[in-house]
């Protein structure tokens, strides 16, 4: 499956209020996971994680609470779409470097993880 202008077009990412406070926030977050990868740490809770959803609650408005952390882990699953998905899993094959389709993945797992323990 490629990744056409028509599939690029369709698949809408998740919407925030304010998007410019969602990619400042999220400047930091894929640098701390890149480090808990390298420790061999699995996707859970701790810095990485708080950055990254504390980023995406200021962008919304709001702030990380158990329930926006719920909502988050449904919008980000409806926002995934496999083209996108396999798009990462080529890239990460082609560098050594944390890609930042495998920090978004990291993160999603963390969340997700973390919204079912609690």
């Amino acid at each position: 499956m490629a990744a056409t202008d028509h599939c690029l077009a369709s698949h809408r990412p998740i919407t925030v209020e304010h998007p410019d406070l969602l990619y400042d926030g999220l400047y930091e977050a894929p640098q701390l996971v890149d480090a808990a990868v390298q420790a061999d740490r699995t996707p859970g809770p701790g810095e990485a994680l708080d950055c990254y959803v504390a980023a995406h609650a200021r962008a919304s408005g709001t702030r990380d609470t158990p329930t926006f952390r719920r909502a988050l882990t449904v919008r980000l699953a409806a926002a995934e779409h496999p083209v996108m998905t396999r798009y990462w899993q080529l890239a990460g094959q082609l560098t050594p470097d944390l890609t930042l389709g495998a920090a978004d993945s990291w993160f999603r797992n963390a969340l997700a993880a973390g919204t079912a323990a609690g």
